[in-house]
């Protein structure tokens, strides 16, 4: 090892799956077909919390962001430019968007509901995945801050749903 300069120590595990077998998701996701009938639902959810998040590339670099609602009104936000896009993707940045959607919601309190609002469907799926896949330490990361979360919150219900990006 050391002619070809390889260090085990500074070497990613990867698990073969992500989670035990009996693993269930924590979070609820759902994926709507209809864009005016998802505008709508959005426009009607009665939650205590509201968090939409995004990423996007722009100019070469890749931006997250959160903005947390609370009784209809922006209670917090929060943005943060990952790097170039050689070195990060949109998929990527629309992930930790989805961190940065927990870490808000970390900030609250008295909180029984939340819904968390992403313009991925690529993302909400890959949130319930059992396997390795793309991109699977965001999603790792992200369950971590939901346990959390749920320290915090005992009777928190929180869920994922798609909403169609930069529209309505």
């Amino acid at each position: 090892m050391h002619r070809f300069n390889i260090q085990p120590e500074k070497m990613e595990t990867i698990k073969a799956t992500r989670f035990e077998t009996n693993w269930k998701p924590t979070l609820k996701t759902h994926i709507a077909s209809n864009v005016d009938k998802v505008i709508e639902n959005i426009q009607n959810d009665k939650p205590n919390v509201k968090v939409f998040t995004d990423g996007s590339g722009m100019a070469g670099k890749i931006g997250v962001a959160a903005i947390l609602y609370r009784n209809g009104r922006i209670k917090n936000k929060i943005h943060y430019q990952l790097s170039s896009q050689q070195h990060h993707t949109v998929y990527e940045g629309e992930g930790i968007g989805a961190i940065l959607g927990i870490k808000l919601l970390q900030k609250e309190w008295g909180i029984q509901s939340a819904i968390i609002y992403i313009d991925s469907q690529a993302i909400i799926t890959a949130t319930q995945l059992m396997k390795p896949a793309t991109g699977h330490h965001i999603f790792n990361a992200l369950y971590k801050h939901i346990a959390k979360l749920c320290k915090k919150h005992l009777r928190l219900r929180i869920s994922i749903r798609w909403s169609p990006g930069h529209k309505g």
